[in-house]
């Protein structure tokens, strides 16, 4: 079964940003839909208070190597896949990081705020 953690980083991402979270998809299994079928996500980070997506994607705002940019419900969360972190910056301006890793990102670990 391919994705997160028994397979690399997709070479070519694709972010679906949706209400109950986002889906990290490598671009090489998209031709998976023009057969019916649904395209199995490398990464499912699900929307969930405390989670690393705490709540709904809206929008990738920028993305380059290893790292994306995505604009949420309550401000702009940053994940880098190759360090497996996540911060982020309320509409407040106020900066935070995520407690957990990659492979707690949707156990609820919590934020905590950068001084």
């Amino acid at each position: 079964m391919p994705g997160y953690p028994d397979a690399p980083f997709p070479e070519r991402p694709f972010y679906s940003c949706e209400p109950d979270g986002l889906s990290v998809i490598d671009r090489k299994n998209m031709a998976v839909l023009l057969t019916g079928r649904e395209v199995e996500p490398w990464l499912k980070l699900a929307v969930g208070e405390d989670n690393m997506v705490a709540t709904e994607p809206l929008r990738v705002v920028e993305e380059e190597d290893q790292r994306v940019r995505i604009q949420c419900a309550d401000g702009v969360l940053e994940i880098d896949f190759y360090d497996e972190k996540a911060r982020k910056t309320n509409e407040a301006g106020e900066s935070f990081v995520y407690l957990g890793g990659l492979d707690e990102a949707n156990d609820g670990k919590g934020w905590l705020r950068e001084s």
